[in-house]
């Protein structure tokens, strides 16, 4: 046999190797599963959710009450607010989903207190304009609630300033274990494939809703644990009544207090160049391309000639087909 035969086999054989190796990298991380002891609150059924105050998640996320999606949405019959479960999640890295319930008939309720009991609770208000929830009717784009909050720079910043951008908001805090953390990863993710349209053409915000502890310089550290570009992606404090208002004219209510957030609404909107909400997110389970897709709709219908009325027949068909 050659030396060239024997060379040429050689190189196949590592080749070979290395596309094994490299497709078993590529092969999706195994999920996380969950087992957690809680009291249903609210069963939102039309939505495929069902609220919970649950306890502490060891390694995930503390006690607090929160919404959860469901793969099968039988695993809501036969459920009563104030009921005690044991629930199932299956986690994975941009995915959280409740996949499997055990009514605890006749246990008593168990202990899911989020910290100390003399922590004054902080609930949002009920607001006045409040916008109809986008996955219960048919969802008509609004006006985005316009702001002036602070930067990680420590730099006022409203978003009057982004007219003529295409807009992509969120809210969380930085001590959020849980789900912040799968919001802010698909953020990262819509950065990078923006590329150069991130802050000419496309801006990304993320809102704090604990203010007390997420100062500018807090913020900025978490963005860099994400890579952000600070030119196309903006972290956003204020004072406490300033973030309780925001949250509020938005939808994203929250409550905590001295011990930290222990419950709030996942939303995340998407803004077009004229000012209007055109699409609202609920939850973490959308995707980085059905994220995508909306902004290239905006940024579409931007471009077209009579635009605005267009983007809001589009969007009003689109936000019914809303990942849940």
């Amino acid at each position: 046999m050659s030396s060239r035969v024997v060379q040429v086999g050689w190189a196949a054989c590592v080749g070979l190797g290395l596309m094994l190796l490299s497709g078993l990298a590529c092969q999706p991380a195994e999920p996380r599963i969950y087992t957690v002891h809680g009291v249903v609150k609210q069963l939102l059924a039309e939505k495929n959710r069902v609220e919970i105050e649950h306890e502490e998640i060891p390694g995930f996320m503390p006690a607090m009450t929160m919404e959860f999606e469901v793969r099968d949405p039988g695993l809501l019959r036969g459920l009563s607010p104030e009921e005690p479960i044991r629930f199932r999640l299956e986690h994975h890295a941009d995915s959280l989903y409740l996949i499997a319930v055990e009514r605890l008939a006749g246990a008593d309720p168990p202990d899911v207190r989020h910290g100390s009991e003399e922590r004054p609770a902080v609930a949002a208000p009920e607001r006045l304009d409040a916008q109809p929830d986008p996955e219960s009717v048919a969802f008509t784009p609004f006006p985005a609630p316009d702001f002036l909050l602070t930067d990680q720079d420590a730099q006022p910043f409203g978003l009057s300033s982004l007219r003529g951008k295409a807009v992509l908001l969120d809210f969380i805090f930085t001590q959020c274990p849980g789900p912040c953390p799968m919001l802010s990863t698909k953020f990262s993710h819509v950065q990078r494939r923006l590329g150069e349209r991130l802050g000419s053409q496309v801006m990304l915000v993320s809102v704090t809703i604990d203010p007390r502890r997420d100062t500018p310089e807090v913020l900025k550290a978490y963005a860099e644990r994400y890579h952000a570009d600070l030119s196309g992606w903006k972290f956003l404090t204020g004072a406490p009544h300033e973030i309780l208002l925001v949250a509020t004219e938005y939808g994203a209510e929250y409550r905590g207090g001295s011990a930290g957030i222990v419950d709030h609404r996942l939303l995340t909107y998407v803004i077009d160049r004229d000012g209007l909400v055109v699409r609202v997110f609920d939850g973490v389970n959308h995707s980085v391309e059905e994220m995508l897709a909306a902004l290239e709709q905006v940024l579409a219908a931007s471009r077209s000639p009579h635009s605005s009325s267009k983007l809001i027949a589009s969007a009003s068909a689109s936000s019914n087909t809303s990942s849940r």
